[in-house]
């Protein structure tokens, strides 16, 4: 009988799955993402034995997910998480609740200070440049965001020094902070299926369809690029589930538009430089 193997993560489960099908092509691969199973918790619990290898982010044990599910056969596998190519990428919530923009979760940090400070959509497009970028910080993390990746695999037995090189190499890894592309998630499933595989993993050459990418795509500014060697940088940026690119001044246009459905004193910005950029925008104002 084929084994059969479970993989749950966040939005990377997919490609995750995909890839260690491609690898271990004995083996039957089962996905799940984090919130199906959380909403289907006591299913997959009675369901648990029927797995040779479990595959679980572990997000799953500090959400408590785990705490009644055998754990013996888990290999756990985080999820890339790297800010250094989009330190402007940040959240805008109301009342707690995640409000959706042209790039669906995605906002920029300073479009939406620009708006709650005042400032008209011109003066938030000035704010756009290699000097801001510097005020904010954006141009100081890559160090302290590179440590915080390797070492959250490395957490976990998976040693990510040797690749993260040559993802560099290939012109960087990320489509969004929390959407890698399809070669790095390769490159992982590539040591997990070794673990637990040894030499009966393949490497047929073959890599799945990389599914993140109709997913929203924020840009690595030029600026940014530059910095860091990355020949791709750009102001367009990439919506969901559509090919069609637009331009920083219609995603300042669409942001504002949203914006302006609530009132501005409720709307709150997430984001690590969110201070910074408070202080940047009060003197444009």
């Amino acid at each position: 009988m084929r084994e059969k193997w479970l993989v749950v993560s966040n939005c990377q489960t997919a490609g995750l799955g995909n890839c260690l099908s491609l690898l271990c092509p004995q083996v039957d691969i089962e996905t799940c993402d984090i919130w199906r199973f959380r909403a289907e918790k006591e299913e997959w619990a009675s369901r648990i034995t029927e797995y040779r290898h479990l595959i679980f982010n572990p997000e799953l044990r500090e959400m408590g997910l785990l705490d009644a599910i055998p754990t013996g056969n888990v290999t756990f596998v985080p999820g890339f998480d790297f800010r250094g190519f989009h330190p402007d990428l940040a959240y805008v919530t109301h009342g707690g609740a995640v409000i959706k923009s042209a790039m669906d979760d995605y906002h920029s940090l300073i479009i939406a200070t620009a708006y709650k400070k005042g400032l008209a959509p011109d003066a938030a497009k000035r704010l756009f440049t290699a000097e801001s970028y510097r005020r904010l910080g954006f141009l100081s993390i890559w160090e302290a965001e590179k440590k915080m990746l390797v070492d959250r695999f490395a957490a976990y037995g998976l040693d990510i020094r040797t690749e993260f090189v040559k993802w560099m190499r290939e012109g960087g890894f990320m489509y969004s902070k929390n959407h890698p592309k399809i070669g790095a998630i390769y490159d992982v499933a590539t040591k997990v299926a070794r673990r637990l595989q040894g030499d009966a993993a393949v490497e047929t050459g073959i890599r799945p369809h990389d599914n993140l990418a109709v997913a929203p795509i924020f840009p690595v500014y030029p600026e940014i690029a530059e910095q860091y060697g990355i020949r791709t940088g750009s102001y367009f940026f990439k919506g969901f589930d559509s090919y069609k690119a637009f331009h920083l001044n219609d995603f300042i246009a669409t942001s504002y538009d949203v914006y302006s459905k609530y009132p501005v004193e409720e709307l709150e910005v997430h984001s690590p430089h969110y201070q910074t950029a408070v202080n940047l925008v009060g003197r444009q104002v």
